[in-house]
């Protein structure tokens, strides 16, 4: 923790951190990271480039641009699937104020994130990004051995309350055994929903 808070503290890691992200997302999601200003910026002050955007919790504000939240939100669900999922290199603090949205500069019609705030970044070892990967597929196809195995491997003692603490609902695969050689991706997707 006391590293996190002075890592946090220096504007400079602040600063990479922007340019990691930017490098990371701006070619495959409609994603946009202020540029850092580095010669206007010290150890105790980050200057970035101004932009305009409404928050992402700003419905109202939304579809005063025509854009629908939902949309909207399937963006950040894209954005940090990427970031937890693909690249190991995930944003630590997105609440709505660190999340903007505007409309995307060569498409004005269309929806653009902008992401705030890069002081706090957790970077995974690509072992445990595989890992995190393999623990989701499990889940979703019920595959309790697997779920437990990975909660076993990361010290985790209670694997079906861990995950359902990830589901954010009971992790019940007790109720819907899948074969996965009998059980098409859509019969499991209706069991998750049920």
């Amino acid at each position: 923790v006391d590293e996190a808070v002075r890592l946090e503290g220096d504007f400079r890691v602040e600063g990479v951190n922007a340019e990691l992200c930017a490098q990371d997302v701006s070619q495959r999601l409609p994603v946009y990271v202020p540029k850092v200003m580095w010669e206007r910026s010290t150890k105790r002050v980050l200057t970035m480039e101004w932009i305009e955007g409404v928050k992402i919790s700003d419905s109202e504000g939304l579809r005063k641009h025509g854009f629908r939240p939902e949309q909207v939100a399937k963006m950040m669900v894209d954005l940090f699937a990427h970031q937890i999922f693909i690249s190991g290199f995930v944003h630590a603090d997105p609440h709505p104020g660190n999340i903007f949205v505007r409309p995307l500069q060569s498409n004005p019609s269309k929806p653009e994130l902008v992401l705030l705030d890069h002081g706090s970044y957790l970077s995974s070892s690509e072992e445990f990004r595989v890992q995190l990967c393999d623990f989701w597929t499990a889940m979703v196809l019920m595959d309790t051995g697997r779920v437990e195995a990975i909660c076993t491997e990361w010290g985790v003692r209670d694997a079906q309350l861990f995950a359902s603490l990830q589901l954010l609902k009971p992790y019940a695969p007790e109720k819907n055994i899948v074969h996965l050689e009998t059980t098409s991706r859509a019969q499991v997707l209706q069991m998750q929903l049920a």
